[in-house]
């Protein structure tokens, strides 16, 4: 049996259905637009369009979100791939935090009780460039002025001074011992092996024939007295080394006064700027002390220096700035479009010398969570989660609230080479994520 083709459906059929009310014309489906209506030429007069049509319960979720002071509060924003959700939030963010304030610039400093721990300094925006400055020119300041205290005319009058007692305190000893040994009729020689004992008759050494012409008794005599008096030499000899020490002692104790009196006085006016900070001035503080100790290296000409004394005092007095706030206005809004690791959390990097790898306090580099910090950091959860441990590393760092540059194999113990271990530094940042509904 044939069947024949199915008949279409007219307009009259559609109508009367249970569905009729809603059908709507052709001419109903399109709604016009006279350009007589719009009041601008172009679209480039208007003002873009803010948030996303139909979408307030995520305005107002942001909002109550971002009003939110307590820690731990982070969002995470579910949205379709191409509806502006990345758009959405940054420019939301960015209104809420420039009403915020400004955070503080952070930099490391060295730790001059423990180079391998640098100690993290806190300032207010602005300052940490000023602290930076300051210290450059302190340092200048120092050599210049450690140099003019040491060529002074008072300064080689002491140290000769102590050097000419030093010289004259052995010859006197010695002078007592000449004396001494001509009472008893003996002479000090002085030989290339070191010093003698020589009798005498008539003021001259006797020679070896006439010595054994005396009488048995006189000879033993006159070895007792020449053991007794190389007796007292030897304890003289042996004291010379401890003199020498002293005299060094003396000398150093010189440099540090003159030193402590010039560092004293420029360390005290750079101080005095930051007295509102305790931590900056307990720095200073230490800086001072350790210029003191070091007034040598600081005045050493750089031919000596080989590697040059600029680099060597700007990687010990310098100051690293990983964060830099100057000239910014409310907080940050950071997007890490490439989160790994070391991009969220920090780095400590490296520089050949002599065939190894070393590091210091200066090759610090901060991370995205770093310049986030005080405000707000935006990530993509599928680009966190594909990179290797950085999902970890931040929730680590939420969890502790704190900022701590380490690799993931020291983190996760994988390797256990020698490295720097910065102070941690306290975070205040809210983490906003942006994925999909099944992500999350």
């Amino acid at each position: 049996m044939m069947r024949g083709r199915p008949r279409a459906r007219s307009h009259t059929m559609q109508e009367q259905g249970p569905h009729a009310r809603y059908v709507l014309a052709p001419e109903a489906l399109h709604a016009p637009c006279d350009p007589a209506w719009l009041d601008f030429e172009t679209t480039e007069a208007l003002e873009p369009l803010e948030g996303l049509v139909g979408q307030e319960r995520v305005a107002q979720a942001l909002d109550l979100a971002v009003s939110v002071r307590h820690a731990g509060f982070n969002l995470y924003v579910m949205g379709r791939p191409g509806t502006g959700r990345h758009e959405f939030v940054r420019a939301f963010l960015e209104r809420a935090a420039a009403e915020a304030p400004v955070p503080s610039d952070w930099c490391y400093v060295r730790n001059f009780d423990d180079p391998d721990r640098p100690r993290a300094l806190e300032l207010p925006p602005g300052r940490g460039a000023a602290l930076r400055a300051d210290l450059q020119r302190l340092v200048e300041e120092v050599r210049a002025a450690l140099s003019a205290a040491f060529e002074s005319e008072e300064y080689r009058r002491r140290v000769e001074e102590l050097e000419r007692s030093y010289h004259e305190r052995p010859e006197h000893e010695l002078e007592a011992i000449r004396e001494e040994a001509h009472a008893k009729g003996l002479a000090l020689l002085r030989t290339p092996e070191g010093f003698a004992f020589a009798p005498m008759r008539d003021g001259e050494v006797m020679d070896p024939k006439a010595y054994e012409a005396l009488p048995e008794a006189e000879r033993k005599r006159i070895e007792a007295e020449v053991e007794r008096l190389q007796e007292r030499m030897q304890s003289v000899v042996r004291q010379m080394p401890a003199w020498h020490r002293e005299m060094h002692r003396r000398l150093r104790e010189l440099e540090r006064e003159t030193a402590r009196m010039v560092v004293g006085h420029l360390v005290g006016e750079v101080r005095e700027r930051y007295a509102d900070l305790p931590a900056v001035a307990a720095h200073l503080d230490a800086v001072g002390r350790d210029m003191v100790d070091n007034a040598a290296r600081l005045v050493r000409p750089p031919a000596e220096e080989g590697a040059g004394p600029s680099q060597e005092l700007e990687h010990r007095y310098g100051v690293n700035l990983i964060v830099d706030r100057r000239g910014a206005r409310g907080a940050p809004v950071v997007y890490a479009d490439h989160p790994t690791w070391q991009n969220l959390l920090g780095r400590v990097e490296y520089m050949a010398r002599y065939g190894a790898l070393v590091t210091d306090f200066t090759l610090i580099r901060a991370g995205a969570l770093h310049q986030a910090n005080g405000g707000y950091l935006i990530l993509d959860a599928h680009k966190v989660l594909a990179q290797p441990f950085a999902w970890e590393g931040l929730k680590r760092a939420l969890q502790g609230r704190a900022l701590r540059i380490e690799s993931p194999g020291q983190t996760f113990a994988l390797v256990s080479t020698v490295s720097l271990e910065p102070e941690p530094i306290p975070l205040r940042c809210r983490v906003v994520l942006v994925g999909d509904r099944l992500l999350y």
